[in-house]
């Protein structure tokens, strides 16, 4: 393979054959994405303070799938301090999506919830934005891992 490259580039055509070698690596080549892996799905994105636009830690984010009355899952976690969340999560079939987040501070608890597709396609990673209306002067919430 290296001695093909050397009189590629001994007869000028070098640069171009390595630039459509390279594309044809790029094309070919397949890293799973988070929540591509074997029928799952994936949740990320950020939570942020609605006022500020500043990321809120500690707020914890649900993402729910129910089924009838009684049913389903839950599956919690903690957003990071740049308000990050991810989740990569198995879809249950006949389930209804939905998320929440919330924040527990001194002076309130503010909450949001973000639409889903209610039908979420495997081997797919979505992302959702939350904006709390969190209180005054308050950037994180109280009983995260590193809250107070």
């Amino acid at each position: 393979m290296a001695s093909m490259f050397r009189s590629l580039a001994r007869s000028g055509c070098g640069s171009h054959a390595l630039r459509i070698l390279v594309l044809v690596i790029a094309v070919m080549w397949k890293s799973p994405a988070y929540g591509q892996i074997d029928g799952h799905i994936g949740l990320e994105g950020r939570v942020f303070d609605r006022a500020t636009g500043r990321p809120v830690q500690d707020a914890v984010v649900a993402f729910n799938q129910r089924i009838g009355e009684i049913g389903g899952s839950t599956s919690y976690i903690v957003t990071d301090s740049e308000g990050f969340y991810q989740f990569d999560v198995r879809p249950l079939e006949g389930a209804i999506p939905s998320m929440l987040v919330t924040c527990e501070t001194p002076k309130g608890n503010p909450e949001s919830t973000a639409p889903l597709y209610s039908f979420l396609r495997p081997e797919t990673t979505y992302r959702r934005d939350f904006y709390l209306a969190m209180p005054r002067r308050q950037t994180r919430c109280r009983f995260g891992p590193s809250g107070n």
